[in-house]
This record gives structure tokens, sequence and C-alpha cells, in this order.
């Protein structure tokens, strides 16, 4: 039974094998295969151009080696190994075909070039097949592929446009998204109809509000009259007031005058033998200076009249003269003169002179006035002088009790007016009843509801959207057709398109070939630090007409060895000086909740416990810290803007102090259990050992510090400002807290003038403002200097070195630039500067590797004498550059070129 089971599967798979178009490939196990292409000159890399495409002519001199040796390059010479010399000789290319597999090649540039043979047999080859051939890039674990090789027959490759052409139809069938929409889905005559419906009767609203409009604008009598009565209320009240300052200013001017007067009475302190005399004397006195001025100022009348006649007699008897004798007629100039010898007149004129001052001292009205007048009165004689007859007398009591009731305080005189005013507003309507209108309806108010309900329909016509309002007029059976046929795109493209084209495959090509075919794949791919070794092999499949498959067996494996320019990485270590300070400082902030009206934190509030704990944290963090300790702890806190400034201040002192006696309580316990813990220690026996613990942990309770600010407005402009989410006035807001010094009236401002914003910031802001901010201040332990100088390595540049084992070139160029030393020059030449590299290898030390990379870049740059020269001078420095040079291409196209290093192949 069980024999004959197994003849039956092996009867099943015979059958199912024969009918299979693919059966004869599964008996023969065909397969595409891979090889090496034969050794050919590769092309030079293109990174100077030349001015000619044609290939330099070979260049011929003689290279002087550090012994002395000549050696000719460029000649056609041959090297004798049995005499041990050079032959001039005539040498044609060979071309070698490799069999092997594995290969050397160079990355340039970042990118390896992957090249390989396909070879598909005969077997393969069918007019409805197509061959998938997939070539897969080993680097390391990690599998990549390469492009994709595409062999179709000549009827395959029908079957694949006729399906195209299907699919083709049916696109065509779907409207594309550039047609015009509306006029393929929109009833678009109705459309229009229905705006220009719309359009008159938004007009005739907009009549009809311009009416109401009017109608509203309609001053109310009633309106006007109590506005009349409410502006003579006003004026009455000021002048009122005004009239009440008036009186108390001329009460306060009285009260002056009867001080002043007192008080001279007080401070009069010399009083004559005889009370009434004193007055009486005061009173002969001023009788006598009336009559002695009016005395002098007469006689200085009289004396000026006859002086002013003398001089101007001669003037008058010329002007006689001169109109009424010789009969002119216009009036002579002010300065004319007679000029003639008059003794009389000169002796007039000199009598004439006089003094005023001389008059006045006469009459005794000098500094001393002791004068007599001319007088038949006794009363004018002369003046009294009272010195004699003085004596020390203290004020009386009357003079004292006149002088304390006459004191006065302006500001309580001030008041009893203002009160009166107040008391006389308050008694009398005419001064303080404003008139006002309640439960009224004018007609103004009845033609706003109105223009308010015409310009809603208004505002509502204007924001109708007319993509909204054209939805009514869509032809949704036809959209939702195409939107459906748009859904079904891609799988009837899978349904239709059975064999798709592949636009990314290096190669898709109709196959007419009578024997195998051979492709040459090359593509350049990125190099990483995993390119050092990779391995190619091919996997695929051959597709059949009519669907059926068959997996092609995995080709053998090609191994590429790559060389690049990472061997000669200088992996010498580099040291930076580095600055370490010895303060620090770390910060944290902390919201705390405090009921209103309450000082004291409760930590059974969540909020409060996570805050302290928080801070608790942080602290047994920083004094466990083996670097720093804590020198001291400074306690920011703050109160939000809302309300008194002064008693914010003091909410914030209050509420502070309660926080600093919570974390000193904490900080208590903290400081003593790790005292004890590091007081005590166990050693390896498990015996306890008690030392001495000195300022390793600080007892940071005595090293608290509060700092309070009442209302922190810099930092609520800081948040303002930084506050993508702050909508609205935030200019005008920030003008408020810059020009306004008053921090009470400034907060009234915003919260008056712009509600909206003060209730975001009161919501968002002000919770930010009033959290404590704590300062840790830091230093190093047992450091005594405030900075110390070390050398540590250089780890950013130790990165970038990593970066160009890894062969990530540009990003270690970005840290390698400003280094400008040989990895720099290695990072250039691997990303094609080479006149950057040259420069940097140039003045670098001229070791036999730094000769090699300049013998490449030479080469590069197209000077090949310049790099036959290197190259030979780095192979005289270290030998094995010579057998380094046939990896690099730029190198190996050199070497065969001018036959160089023949010798070494004979010695091998």
């Amino acid at each position: 039974m069980k024999n004959s089971k197994i003849f039956y599967i092996l009867f099943l798979i015979i059958v199912i094998t024969a009918c299979s178009p693919f059966g004869r490939l599964y008996k023969e196990q065909s397969r595409v295969t891979l090889a090496l292409p034969a050794n050919r000159r590769s092309e030079p890399v293109e990174i100077a151009k030349r001015d000619s495409a044609n290939q330099p002519p070979v260049l011929n001199f003689t290279f002087i080696s550090a012994k002395g040796d000549s050696i000719p390059v460029g000649m056609s010479v041959e090297w004798d190994s049995i005499h041990k010399e050079n032959l001039t000789t005539m040498a044609l290319d060979e071309v070698v075909v490799s069999a092997g597999s594995t290969r050397n090649t160079a990355e340039r540039n970042g990118l390896i070039n992957v090249e390989f043979v396909v070879t598909v047999p005969k077997v393969l080859q069918q007019d409805n097949w197509m061959v998938n051939v997939r070539p897969v890039l080993m680097r390391g674990d990690m599998p990549d592929s390469l492009k994709e090789l595409r062999f179709t027959g000549q009827r395959f490759r029908e079957l694949q446009e006729r399906d195209y052409r299907r699919y083709d139809r049916y696109v065509e069938k779907i409207i594309p998204d550039s047609a015009n929409f509306y006029r393929t889905y929109v009833n678009y005559r109705s459309f229009e109809r229905y705006l220009e419906r719309l359009k008159w009767y938004k007009r005739r609203l907009e009549k009809l509000w311009a009416i109401q409009d009017a109608k509203k604008r309609r001053p109310d009598p009633l309106l006007l009259r109590f506005e009349m009565f409410n502006r003579q209320v006003i004026r009455r009240d000021s002048l009122l007031k005004e009239y009440m300052l008036k009186n108390s200013r001329l009460m306060i001017e009285r009260q002056q005058w009867q001080y002043d007067r007192a008080l001279e009475r007080v401070n009069d302190t010399l009083q004559p033998q005889w009370s009434g005399l004193r007055e009486r004397f005061r009173y002969f006195n001023h009788k006598w200076e009336l009559r002695t001025n009016y005395q002098a100022g007469e006689l200085v009348t009289r004396k000026k009249y006859f002086y002013d006649r003398v001089s101007f007699e001669p003037l008058r008897q010329a002007e006689y003269r001169l109109y009424y004798v010789r009969g002119v007629d216009t009036v002579p100039p002010l300065w004319l003169t007679a000029e003639r010898p008059d003794t009389v007149q000169t002796r007039q004129k000199s009598l004439a002179n006089f003094s005023e001052e001389s008059i006045f001292a006469y009459y005794g009205l000098g500094d001393e006035q002791t004068g007599f007048t001319r007088s038949k009165l006794p009363l004018y004689a002369y003046h009294r002088n009272l010195s004699d007859s003085l004596q020390l007398h203290l004020p009386s009591r009357k003079a004292s009790r006149e002088l304390e009731l006459s004191r006065f305080d302006s500001v309580t005189t001030v008041k009893h007016y203002i009160d009166r005013y107040e008391h006389l507003r308050s008694v009398y309507p005419q001064y303080h009843l404003i008139r006002e209108l309640y439960n009224i309806h004018p007609p103004a108010v009845r033609h706003a509801a109105l223009q308010e309900k015409y310009g809603n329909w208004i505002a509502h016509i204007n924001s109708l959207d007319s993509t909204n309002l054209v939805q009514k007029f869509y032809n949704t059976q036809k959209i939702a057709r195409n939107e459906a046929r748009k859904a079904m795109k891609d799988e009837k493209y899978h349904d239709i398109v059975r064999f798709p084209f592949n636009p990314d495959a290096e190669l898709d090509t109709v196959i007419y070939a009578a024997d195998q075919v051979k492709f040459l794949y090359s593509q350049k791919v990125p190099a990483d630090e995993n390119s050092a070794r990779m391995k190619v092999y091919v996997v695929g499949n051959v597709l059949s007409g009519n669907g059926s498959k068959y997996p092609l067996p995995k080709s053998d494996t090609l191994t590429y060895l790559v060389s690049s320019m990472t061997k000669f990485i200088d992996k010498t270590p580099r040291y930076v000086r580095k600055i370490i300070a010895r303060d620090a400082e770390a910060n944290t902030s902390v919201n705390f909740y405090f009921p209103q009206n309450d000082f004291n934190l409760n930590e059974n509030i969540n909020i409060n416990r996570q805050g302290v704990k928080k801070v608790k944290d942080l602290t047994l963090a920083l004094m466990t810290d083996p670097v720093y300790r804590i020198d001291s702890l400074t306690l920011f806190a703050t109160s939000s803007p809302e309300g008194s400034w002064l008693l914010n201040g003091e909410i914030a002192r209050k509420r502070a102090k309660s926080i600093r006696d919570v974390l000193a309580k904490e900080f208590t316990v903290l400081y003593d259990s790790l005292s004890v813990g590091t007081a005590v220690e166990m050693d390896e026996a498990g015996n306890l050992i008690h030392r001495e613990v000195k300022d390793e942990i600080p007892d940071l309770p005595d090293l608290i510090k509060v700092h309070t600010v009442p209302e922190d407005w810099d930092k609520l402009r800081r948040l303002i400002v930084s506050d993508p989410d702050f909508k609205g006035h935030k200019d005008a807001i920030l003008r408020i807290i810059d020009r306004e010094q008053d921090p009470d009236r400034r907060e009234w401002l915003i919260k008056s003038q712009y509600k909206p914003e003060y209730a975001y910031m009161l919501d968002k802001l002000y919770p930010v403002i009033r959290a404590v901010d704590f300062r840790f201040s830091l230093s190093r332990r047992g450091m005594k200097q405030d900075t110390i100088y070390t050398n540590e390595p250089d780890t950013t540049y130790a990165r970038a070195v990593e970066y160009l084992e890894k062969r990530k070139y540009a990003h270690a160029l970005e840290i390698l630039r400003p280094y400008d030393d040989v990895n720099t020059a290695i990072a250039y030449m691997s990303l094609g500067y080479d006149k950057a590299a040259l420069r940097i290898f140039e003045k670098s030390p001229q070791t036999a590797e730094n000769k090699y990379m300049q013998a490449i870049l030479q080469a590069r740059l197209g000077n090949e004498e310049k790099a036959v020269r290197l190259l030979l001078t780095a192979a005289e420095m270290d030998g094995q550059m010579k057998f380094r040079a046939n990896l690099d291409p730029e190198l190996s196209e050199l070497v065969k070129k001018y036959g160089l290093f023949k010798e070494e192949d004979d010695w091998n």
C-alpha cells in the first residue's frame, strides 16, 4: 500500500512536469551564469578634463633614484633577468581573459564600479518567455539588490503591449483632474440663474438696510432735551466747585494775613517807654516824609524848568529870526543852535544847573533822614527818632493768644469748602441730577432692530461660498462613477497588465539571438563600511505567456576586493585643551498651588507634593554628586500681576517663607540620612568602619536663600513675545508694559482694554509666572583655583576618523575641514576635490604614503611625469607601494604604459 502511494505521487509529478512549458528547464536545471569580464584597460577617471580627447603621448625621461641609479621611463625597454640589465625592445599589448571569480577593484569618489558578464543560455530564449535576472550584491551579511535585467521574447512583448493597450482604454474613460470640473460635472446654466436671483435679492436687502439706517439716525427730541439738561447739570456742578475753591483760596489768604499780623506783633519785642508814643511818632514821621517829598519835588520841577528855559533860549531866538524874519515856511532842524558868545546867558545857565541828589539830601531824604522842612507847623518840621525811647518788651498774653488762634491748616480749609460743595451738590438736584431713559422704546431702537435683521441677512448672503452653493447643482452620479474608476485604477492595472514593464531595469529588451546572449553589466554603487569585500550572484525567474513561472537557480558567486584610500588614514589620536571652571549652576522651576488668601504650603495637594519631591530628588542627586558640591540654594519667588503690587509683594514673601520652611524640614532629614551613610561604611569582612565627615555633605538648610519679586513683568513680557499661540493685540500690550511705570495701572489698562488677551494671559501665562525657580550654586570638590586646563582626547576628530573608516566622506569632511591634515586630504581626495587634497599633501610630511597619494592626484590632474616620479619615489621609500600601484587604476595605467616595476615580476 505504501509503495503504491509513492508510485502515484511520482506519477503525478511526472505528468505535471511534462504538461508544464518549463519541464525541460526543471529537468536540466538551466540557469543564468555569471563571469568576470576580461581584463581591459579601464577608462581614466574624469576628474580633470584634458584639452584633447586623445591619449597623451608616452613621455621619455630618466628618473634618478636616491641611490644615484638612473631609471629610463617611457622608453621601450625590457629587463634582462640573467644579465640584470634593461634591454630596449618593442612591446605589444596582450589581452588576458580572466577565468577566476575574484577581482580587485578600486573605490573612487565614494563609488565602486561593479562589472560582470551575464550569460543567458539558448534554452531560456523562447518567443513567449521573459527572463528576469536580479543581481544581488552582498556587503557582509546585508543583501542589496542591483538593477534588474529583462530578456523578452517577441510574442511575450506583444502580449505585454496588448495588455497595456487594454489598460489605456480603461484609463481614457476616467475624466482627469485637469478637466474643467464645473463644465463637466455641474449644471452650469441653472447655477448662473440662481446666482442672478441671489444678486437681485441682496440689492433689495441693501436698500431696506439703508432706509432703516437713515430712520435710525434721526434724533429723538426727548433724548436731545435730556442731553441739554445733563449739560446744564455738569456746568452748574463745575461752577459750584470752582466757586467753593475760590472761596477757600480767599479764606486761606485772609487766614494767612491774620497769622502774619499776629506773628509780627509777637516778634516786635522793642517797645517804647510809652505804649501810645510809638504809633504817634510813626504818624508824625509819615507826615514829615510826605511833606518833605512834596517840597523837594516842587523844587526839582522849578529848577528843571529854569534850566530848560536857559538852555533852549538861543534856539528859540534863532528860530524866530529864521521863520518870522526871513519868512521860511519849513520847520527848522532840531540841531539848529545859535553860536555866539553871551556872557549873560552863560551866567544864567551856570546858575540854573542843579542836582536832584543834593536837593533831596538838603531836605534830609537820604539814608539818615535828619533834615528840616519849611513849614509853619512843628508837625512837619523834623523827623522823630525813637532809638532812645525803646526798651525790650516780651509779647503779651493777648498777642500770644492771637497767634495761637490765627494758626490754620490750608488742607482743612480746602476740605471744609469741598465738604460744603458735596453737601450742596447732594441737597440740590440741579447740581447732580443726570437724566436717563429707562424702560422706553424709542423709534431708533425699532429701526436699529430692523436694520440689524437686514444686515444679518446680507451678511449671510455674503458668507455664502460659491463652492458650497455649486454643490447643489452637482451631477453626483457622474462624479461617483468617475471616482470609482479612479479608485479601481490600480486594481485594474494589476488585473489587466499581467506582466508590467520595469522602467528602472538596467536592460529590458527583446532578444533575437540564435545562440546564448552575453551582457556586460556595469553599475556604480556607493561605498560604505561593509564595502571592503563584496559578493555578487544572480537570481530570477522565467515567465511564460500563460502565467507559468520557473525560478532560476542561484548562480555562482563573484567576489570583489575593494581598495580605497582608507588604508592611508592616520589613526593617531588628537588632543584638545579644555578649560574646566570651578563654579557651576543647576536650575529648575516648580509650580506650587496656594488657595486664595492662604500663605501656607499644603503638602496634601498633589501638585505641591510632586513639586517638593522634584526639588528633593534634584537636591539628593546634587548632594551625592562625585564631582560637584552645593554651595547655596537660592529660591526665587514671584506673584502674577493681578491685584495690588504691594499686596502681591507681601504674598510672594510669605509664600516663599512657607516653601523654605517645608524644604528646610525635608533637607534636614536628607542631611541626617546622608551624613550617617557617609560616616559609617562596611569593609569586605563585614565590619563597620566609622570615619569623620567634614565637608563632604553640605548642611543645605543653612544654605537656603530667598529672593522675592512682587510682580515679574519682565518674565511676562518674555512669555508674550515667545508665545506663538498668543493672538490679538500683542504689540499694544507690549507698549503698555514698556511705557506705563505704575504696575497697578499697567495691569488695569491691559485688563480693561484687551479683555480676550487678558483672559488668555490669566489662564496660560500667569501660572508660569507664579512658578518658583530654584538655583543651586555648585563648585567642584577639592578644586582651589577658579579654572584649570587639561588635555583631553578630541572626540570630534575621532568621530570624523570613524566616518572615514565607514566611507562616509561627506560627514567626515564637514568635521575635518578646519584641521587641514592628512585625513582631511583623504576626505577631499575621496570626494573628488583633487586640487584641495594635493595642496594639503604638499605641505604635509613627505612619507611614502604621502608621495603615493600625490602620485594618484597628479595622475588624475593629467600630470603623468610628476605622477611617475612621485610613484617611483614612494616605491623607493617603501617597496610595498609597487604592489599597491596595481590596485589603483590611475597608477596601474601608468605602470602598464611606462613598463614600471618589471624586475619585480621577473623575480616573482
